[in-house]
Protein backbone atom coordinates (compact mmCIF):
# COMPACT_ATOMS: atom_id res chain seq x y z
CA UNK A 1 0.00 0.00 0.00
CA UNK A 2 1.12 3.49 -0.97
CA UNK A 3 1.85 6.16 1.71
CA UNK A 4 1.46 9.00 -0.69
CA UNK A 5 -0.57 9.99 -3.55
CA UNK A 6 1.27 10.11 -7.01
CA UNK A 7 0.77 13.30 -9.49
CA UNK A 8 1.38 11.97 -12.65
CA UNK A 9 2.88 14.65 -15.17
CA UNK A 10 4.59 15.30 -18.01
CA UNK A 11 7.42 17.49 -17.17
CA UNK A 12 10.89 17.43 -17.84
CA UNK A 13 13.92 17.22 -14.92
CA UNK A 14 17.39 17.25 -14.74
CA UNK A 15 19.55 14.89 -12.96
CA UNK A 16 23.33 14.75 -11.48
CA UNK A 17 24.45 11.21 -10.44
CA UNK A 18 28.10 11.81 -9.63
CA UNK A 19 29.98 13.47 -12.17
CA UNK A 20 27.02 12.65 -14.68
CA UNK A 21 23.58 15.08 -15.97
CA UNK A 22 21.20 14.21 -17.77
CA UNK A 23 18.64 17.01 -19.00
CA UNK A 24 15.69 16.70 -20.66
CA UNK A 25 13.91 13.38 -19.12
CA UNK A 26 10.72 12.91 -18.91
CA UNK A 27 9.37 13.26 -14.94
CA UNK A 28 6.58 10.07 -14.84
CA UNK A 29 5.17 11.14 -11.21
CA UNK A 30 5.54 12.56 -7.97
CA UNK A 31 4.73 12.27 -4.10
CA UNK A 32 5.45 13.61 -0.69
CA UNK A 33 8.06 11.01 -0.52
CA UNK A 34 9.36 11.04 -3.75
CA UNK A 35 9.52 10.88 -7.98
CA UNK A 36 9.71 8.32 -10.63
CA UNK A 37 11.34 9.46 -13.95
CA UNK A 38 12.49 8.14 -17.42
CA UNK A 39 16.03 8.03 -18.22
CA UNK A 40 17.67 6.55 -21.12
CA UNK A 41 20.07 4.11 -19.20
CA UNK A 42 19.95 2.20 -15.64
CA UNK A 43 20.85 3.94 -12.45
CA UNK A 44 22.40 2.15 -9.76
CA UNK A 45 20.03 1.23 -6.68
CA UNK A 46 22.07 3.38 -3.93
CA UNK A 47 23.08 6.28 -5.72
CA UNK A 48 22.78 9.52 -4.50
CA UNK A 49 21.14 12.03 -7.12
CA UNK A 50 20.25 15.93 -7.60
CA UNK A 51 17.63 16.80 -9.29
CA UNK A 52 15.96 20.07 -10.69
CA UNK A 53 12.69 20.48 -11.76
CA UNK A 54 12.58 23.50 -14.24
CA UNK A 55 9.40 25.59 -13.38
CA UNK A 56 7.97 28.99 -14.31
CA UNK A 57 10.46 31.24 -11.77
CA UNK A 58 12.52 29.48 -9.40
CA UNK A 59 13.34 25.64 -10.52
CA UNK A 60 12.68 23.14 -7.66
CA UNK A 61 16.01 21.23 -6.70
CA UNK A 62 15.96 18.38 -4.53
CA UNK A 63 18.29 15.62 -3.23
CA UNK A 64 17.79 12.19 -2.78
CA UNK A 65 18.52 8.49 -3.17
CA UNK A 66 17.37 6.29 -6.02
CA UNK A 67 15.70 3.15 -4.07
CA UNK A 68 14.53 1.18 -7.69
CA UNK A 69 15.52 1.46 -11.37
CA UNK A 70 13.64 -1.30 -13.63
CA UNK A 71 13.37 -1.40 -17.29
CA UNK A 72 15.71 -2.73 -20.46
CA UNK A 73 15.61 0.19 -23.51
CA UNK A 74 13.81 2.52 -21.57
CA UNK A 75 14.09 2.85 -17.48
CA UNK A 76 12.07 4.18 -14.73
CA UNK A 77 13.87 5.28 -11.94
CA UNK A 78 12.40 5.75 -8.57
CA UNK A 79 14.26 8.25 -6.18
CA UNK A 80 13.20 9.14 -2.67
CA UNK A 81 13.53 12.78 -1.58
CA UNK A 82 15.91 13.89 1.76
CA UNK A 83 13.59 14.61 4.78
CA UNK A 84 15.02 18.38 4.11
CA UNK A 85 12.48 19.06 1.53
CA UNK A 86 9.31 20.43 2.84
CA UNK A 87 6.19 19.43 2.37
CA UNK A 88 5.17 22.92 0.81
CA UNK A 89 7.59 22.71 -1.78
CA UNK A 90 6.47 19.43 -2.81
CA UNK A 91 3.18 20.80 -2.76
CA UNK A 92 3.74 23.64 -5.05
CA UNK A 93 6.08 21.54 -7.41
CA UNK A 94 2.68 19.28 -7.81
CA UNK A 95 0.47 22.39 -8.36
CA UNK A 96 2.92 23.89 -10.80
CA UNK A 97 3.05 20.53 -12.58
CA UNK A 98 -0.39 20.58 -12.55
CA UNK A 99 -0.80 23.85 -14.38
CA UNK A 100 1.53 22.97 -16.78
CA UNK A 101 -0.28 20.12 -17.47
CA UNK A 102 -3.26 21.52 -17.93
CA UNK A 103 -2.27 24.91 -20.35
CA UNK A 104 -1.08 21.80 -22.59
CA UNK A 105 -3.71 19.85 -22.08
CA UNK A 106 -6.01 23.03 -23.27
CA UNK A 107 -3.79 23.94 -26.11
CA UNK A 108 -4.53 20.23 -27.62
CA UNK A 109 -7.95 19.63 -26.56
CA UNK A 110 -9.46 23.53 -27.40
CA UNK A 111 -6.77 25.21 -29.87
CA UNK A 112 -6.43 27.62 -27.02
CA UNK A 113 -2.82 29.40 -26.31
CA UNK A 114 -3.15 30.36 -22.24
CA UNK A 115 -0.14 32.37 -20.56
CA UNK A 116 1.19 30.65 -17.75
CA UNK A 117 -0.79 32.56 -15.38
CA UNK A 118 -4.23 32.64 -17.90
CA UNK A 119 -3.93 28.94 -17.42
CA UNK A 120 -3.04 29.21 -13.28
CA UNK A 121 -5.76 31.28 -12.79
CA UNK A 122 -8.36 28.31 -14.41
CA UNK A 123 -6.71 25.40 -12.99
CA UNK A 124 -7.25 27.36 -9.41
CA UNK A 125 -11.06 28.38 -10.48
CA UNK A 126 -11.61 24.44 -11.37
CA UNK A 127 -9.05 22.10 -9.41
CA UNK A 128 -7.43 23.49 -6.41
CA UNK A 129 -10.19 22.67 -4.22
CA UNK A 130 -10.04 19.12 -5.34
CA UNK A 131 -6.38 19.26 -4.68
CA UNK A 132 -5.44 16.67 -1.96
CA UNK A 133 -3.92 18.40 1.30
Amino acid sequence: MRQYIRHPFDVTIRYTVGEIAQDGEELKNISEGGLCFHSPAPIAVGSRIHIEIPLEGQPFEADGIVVWCRGDADYEVGVRLDEGVQNFNLRMVEQLCHIKHYRQEVRTREGRELSYDQAALEWIGKYAKLFPR
